[in-house]
């Protein structure tokens, strides 16, 4: 395979070939897709007919490519610090589409790992999930996408693989502490009497903390594919983290005014 994809950034404002030579070692676009055919076909068994596109983002990179006529998504780090956490993010996503969750679990390679480290990388292999990213537009998707969420939350509750991951806590606070921390920041912008009627009413509300459990850490449209109706895959598990499912539903309230670029099909 001697295609020379195309590649571009993701978010950073930078010439993607500086990028692809300076970070990740290649002085091509061309070398990089052959480097990724050869490991396709020598750790996992494909054949790579083509290699259509890069996608890089800070010391990541994603590479769409056919084997066999079947798309598949080829995603490495060149990042050291984040090798450790890679192949447990690649079990626990192995074990929920085990369990039927709409998730694309990577491709295990010869030798049974879901995660590789190779030539000073970490990479992994899944197959193309199908969708466009959620329309935050169509309620009912909205809705089927929350209830994708219930579930996957109950299960990553229940992770046997838990302690495989060692994340910073932070500190979980009560519903009631959360608003009164909210309260006392800017919230100028805001109607002053609704404010303080709030304030008044969590005098009412319980101290007690949430559940802090793992959690999916970056729920929003743009890691959501969907179609027909159905939500086909949730996507990038890298921001994993323990928390209260109630922050992340705030912070997918927070997240959902914000506009992505448009990638078309990804993977996990």
């Amino acid at each position: 395979m001697t295609l020379e994809p195309a590649v571009e950034m993701l978010w950073e404002d930078a010439d993607p070939t500086v990028v692809l030579a300076e970070r990740f070692g290649f002085d091509s676009a061309g070398a990089a897709a052959n480097w990724v055919a050869s490991v396709l076909s020598s750790r996992y068994s494909l054949a790579p007919d083509a290699c259509d596109r890069l996608i890089l983002s800070d010391g990541n990179a994603l590479a769409w490519v056919t084997c066999d006529g079947e798309p598949f998504i080829a995603k490495w780090s060149v990042v050291p610090d984040r090798f450790a956490r890679l192949p447990g993010t690649a079990r626990l996503t192995t074990w929920l589409g085990d369990r039927g969750h709409p998730v694309s679990a990577p491709v295990a390679a010869l030798d049974g790992r879901a995660q590789l480290e190779l030539d000073g990388i970490s990479l992994s292999v899944q197959r193309v999930a199908p969708g466009e990213h959620l329309d935050v537009g169509d309620l009912q998707l909205v809705r089927e996408a929350g209830a994708t969420l219930a579930r996957l939350h109950a299960d990553l509750a229940a992770y046997p693989g838990a302690a495989d991951f060692s994340l910073s806590r932070t500190p979980a606070f009560s519903s009631k502490g959360s608003i009164e921390a909210w309260a006392a920041g800017d919230v100028h912008h805001l109607p002053t009497e609704a404010v303080r009627l709030l304030v008044r009413r969590l005098a009412n509300l319980s101290d007690t903390q949430p559940p802090e459990h793992l959690v999916h850490g970056d729920y929003r449209s743009a890691n959501i594919l969907t179609r027909d109706g159905e939500i086909t895959a949730v996507l990038d598990f890298e921001e994993l983290r323990f928390d209260s499912p109630i922050s992340e539903l705030a912070q997918i309230r927070r997240h959902a005014r914000h506009v992505v670029p448009r990638l078309g099909t990804r993977a996990s």
